[in-house]
């Protein structure tokens, strides 16, 4: 079974400004990353061979909409 989660929240000064990412597990193991970048302006994914830092999606959604239909078109 797929399931989205973050990562942990830092405590005390370095929750300041932390990138908290979105990982996509699938029985217990990490398969993809969605990441902010550009101060969670941007998102980009990484993971199965991938990495869209350089083609960014505009919205977390949309990035991991990217990732979800990655996989999609794999297991076809």
């Amino acid at each position: 079974m797929r399931r989205w989660s973050r990562t942990p929240k830092e405590t005390g000064l370095r929750a300041i400004g932390q990138a908290r990412e979105h990982l996509l597990k699938e029985d217990g193991e990490t398969i993809a990353h969605v990441a902010p970048l550009s101060g969670g302006r941007y998102w980009y994914w990484y993971g199965l061979g991938q990495n869209t830092c350089k083609t960014p999606a505009q919205s977390l959604i949309e990035a991991k909409a990217q990732v979800m239909a990655y996989l999609k078109e794999q297991a076809k």
